[in-house]
């Protein structure tokens, strides 16, 4: 929940994905909006689908919908946040983006806070896996003999598979440590913190701002 800057509306987040506006102090409802009545709740942002990582997470996109953090960038508008990283600021009336047609986009799951003097602050988290260690890492010759291996790898990789099936039907019966399954190695997660200011700048300072970077 928050509320308004002169304290005469709290907006709320549900677990639904509804987002309600009440009056204060009577607490009467202004107004719903369910999640599929949002506009661009089911945005997602167009450079994931350049990562396979990122790919992967669209496939379970529904989770990427809700709200995930609400404030207020004056006494009608509202700063919206979504799990999947969008961020809008929205008329209370009509929740129509202020922003223009397209979303601001952050790392998932940001967290802002209220406007002050033209902007706002945004905490976004980004998260990554390092990458797993491939067969060219550890043996770059097998990759030199070309196609003519293939009929070999595969024979491998069957003959493999067989006898981890055995190892794993022995320790099933025995529980002998020397036949246990070998322990995936964990992976290493990275997570970067940033704090994004957002402000909300004329034409005309973006003119100035242009003409004072193009001096010598």
């Amino acid at each position: 929940m928050s509320l308004s800057p002169d304290g005469t509306i709290l907006a709320a987040i549900h677990f639904s994905g509804k987002l309600s506006f009440w009056t204060i102090p009577s607490l009467t409802q202004l107004g719903e909006w369910p999640q599929q009545e949002q506009p661009g709740y089911d945005a997602i942002n167009p450079t994931w689908r350049l990562s396979i990582e990122k790919r992967r997470k669209i496939k379970d996109k529904e989770s990427f919908y809700p709200l995930i953090d609400v404030n207020w960038w004056a006494d009608n508008a509202v700063t919206l946040a979504r799990c999947s990283g969008a961020l809008t600021v929205s008329s209370v009336k009509t929740l129509k983006n202020l922003l223009g047609k397209s979303c601001e986009w952050f790392e998932p799951s940001p967290q802002v806070t209220a406007a002050h003097d033209g902007g706002f602050l945004s905490l976004e988290c980004e998260t990554r896996l390092a990458p797993k260690r491939s067969r060219l890492d550890t043996r770059p010759e097998e990759e030199e003999d070309g196609e003519e291996d293939s009929d070999s790898e595969d024979e491998m990789s069957a003959r493999v598979r067989y006898f981890s099936y055995i190892k794993q039907g022995l320790y099933f019966v025995t529980e002998m440590e020397r036949f246990a399954p070998p322990r995936k190695r964990p992976r290493t997660i990275t997570k970067n913190y940033r704090l994004v200011s957002l402000r909300s700048t004329t034409p005309e300072e973006l003119y100035q701002r242009k003409v004072g970077t193009a001096r010598p």
